[in-house]
């Protein structure tokens, strides 16, 4: 099993990733639920869209990105001015 912790792995529960598929699971089922049980009271749900949904991963891959990059290039310019720490 893979954990966090490589001293003691902790039992019954799984790895980040797997727990990120799981509540994603969780979350599609619940709206399934949801469409189901509400049906026409849900007019102002009309807006989200595959497009927008797309939309809104591109936009928040790309800020994540851009954030991830931004702190390499700082990891990468401190590691450079302290080579004594390497």
């Amino acid at each position: 099993m893979i954990t966090l912790s490589r001293t003691r792995p902790s039992r019954y529960t799984g790895c980040q990733r797997c727990r990120v598929i799981r509540l994603f699971m969780l979350t599609v089922f619940m709206l399934v639920i949801l469409g189901l049980l509400a049906s026409d009271k849900m007019e102002y749900l009309q807006f989200i869209s595959a497009e927008r949904a797309a939309l809104a991963i591109w936009v928040v891959g790309g800020v994540g990105f851009v954030i991830k990059l931004v702190f390499w290039r700082l990891e990468k310019r401190r590691a450079a001015s302290d080579p004594g720490q390497a």
